[in-house]
């Protein structure tokens, strides 16, 4: 099971607290008025379980293979479960559960059990497919993770500490969670429903007994349930579920796009008052953004009609579509017309699309950033990859200073500012003595291999 750390470890104890109370709250409430609601409802939740509970397979590393991550202690070791996708055997589960393994034990709700082999797996999803030789086996339904709403009442199902197919119950806490650190990538389904390690390739599921996620992870202090479990959404897993069976492995398009979210300062600075949108950050020359007319600077708002909130939903949209197919994006240009559309067609993804962290807003003025700079020499540009000699190469960055807090790095090149060519330290000084409340300095960097945008705005 895949843990993730938080720092209270008070939290279960609230949680069930807060979870008790609430339903106690709410048998008082409905008594005096219907108490048939009361049983309406257990008898959905019965049957959803009974819905699915045939379909849940526990999966277990065989003799000699090492556990997949996470796992702790020896009765826990490569314990996960599955969920039987096609009558002929194949399973869903978590590639980290059987991450590096060869034959795998897996056992029906039958207690039949069978040698398990690895057909394909997915680390970027932690998804994985195994297959068994059985016939006549019982599928899950799937249901549309796109409809689950904050709140709603869940079920998941797996093997936690062995214990096969336990079933236990919470609600939706919430969806298209990103940047919590597991997989590459993430648009998780929260919820808190108590997961244990040996969950993980379990499902999610509705009050109608369809599996609208699969657990991939939990948060823990000590390898207990702390409340707060992620699962990948069904929608998501299917189309990667049918590129594993059919292809072996997940084709994912791409864009050729450098890609970071926006803060506050670096809204103002592109003249948004909006965060909503991924800032682009840098092309790839020839690749299909820049092939498409994309520039640095510009801020993708849409892609094929859905909303992109954030650099990570823009990044989850692309996986989901593969290399050749077509997709419009929506575009924010300054200056220019404010939006436009523009149609692209989707390349192979060979490195992954980067999305770095914007920096944070400054929290104090000062004329100085606290930086040491230099123009930026012949070699120092032919060492990173430029083929220009102008720019200004950050030599040091002071702890705490202003520098540091929007986001200077040692070793930085600072390439733009204000979208002018960065020639000279009196240049840079004199942007940052002339910025104002609501007019920030915009700065273009180079770090590493990627271009990033940075701004600084006196408080």
């Amino acid at each position: 099971m895949m843990r993730i750390f938080i720092l209270e470890s008070t939290a279960r104890p609230m949680v069930l607290t807060a979870m008790i109370f609430l339903l106690l709250s709410w048998v008082h409430a409905v008594r005096g008025n219907d108490p048939e609601i009361l049983d309406v409802t257990d008898r959905a939740l019965v049957k959803a379980a009974q819905k699915v509970l045939p379909c849940i397979t526990t999966v277990n590393l065989a003799a000699g293979f090492k556990a997949g991550e996470g796992v702790e202690g020896p009765k826990d070791e490569g314990i996960g479960a599955g969920l039987i996708v096609s009558t002929n055997g194949l399973i869903l589960t978590s590639a980290h559960v059987v991450r590096g393994a060869g034959p795998v034990k897996v056992t029906l709700a039958d207690r039949r059990s069978y040698c398990g082999v690895l057909v394909a797996s997915d680390v970027e999803s932690d998804l994985a497919v195994i297959r068994i030789d059985a016939e006549n086996l019982p599928v899950v339904e799937w249901g549309d993770s796109s409809k689950l709403a904050v709140g709603q009442m869940v079920l998941t199902v797996g093997s936690p500490f062995g214990l096969s197919r336990t079933v236990t119950m919470g609600i939706v806490s919430a969806v298209g969670r990103t940047n919590v650190g597991i997989i590459d990538y993430e648009e998780f389904i929260q919820t808190d429903a108590p997961i244990n390690p040996g969950s993980s390739g379990g499902p999610v599921v509705d009050i109608q007994g369809r599996v609208v996620g699969i657990t991939t992870a939990m948060a823990s202090r000590g390898g207990s349930s702390q409340g707060v479990g992620f699962a990948v959404p069904s929608n998501s897993a299917r189309i990667i579920l049918e590129q594993l069976i059919q292809e072996g492995k997940v084709h994912r398009g791409a864009l050729g796009l450098t890609i970071q979210d926006l803060d506050t300062t670096l809204a103002k600075a592109f003249g948004r008052t909006s965060l909503e949108g991924a800032l682009v950050a840098q092309t790839v020359p020839g690749g299909p953004a820049d092939q498409a007319g994309v520039r640095e600077g510009d801020i993708i708002l849409s892609f094929n009609g859905e909303t992109v909130t954030t650099a990570n939903r823009l990044k989850h949209l692309i996986a989901l579509h593969k290399p050749g197919d077509r997709a419009q994006l929506t575009v924010y240009r300054r200056p220019g017309p404010d939006t436009f559309d523009v149609h692209v067609t989707l390349g192979r993804r060979v490195d992954k699309t980067s999305t770095t962290e914007a920096p944070e807003a400054l929290k104090e003025k000062s004329p100085s950033l606290g930086l040491v700079l230099e123009t930026l020499s012949a070699f120092a540009a032919r060492r990173i990859g430029l083929s220009s000699v102008q720019g200004l190469l950050v030599k040091k960055v002071d702890d705490g200073g202003l520098g540091s807090v929007t986001g200077f790095k040692k070793g930085d090149v600072i390439l733009e500012i204000n979208e002018e060519p960065a020639r000279d330290v009196a240049q840079f000084k004199a942007a940052v003595a002339a910025a104002e409340k609501d007019k920030p300095v915009r700065f273009k960097i180079r770090r590493g291999e990627s271009n990033i945008f940075a701004a600084y705005e006196p408080q």
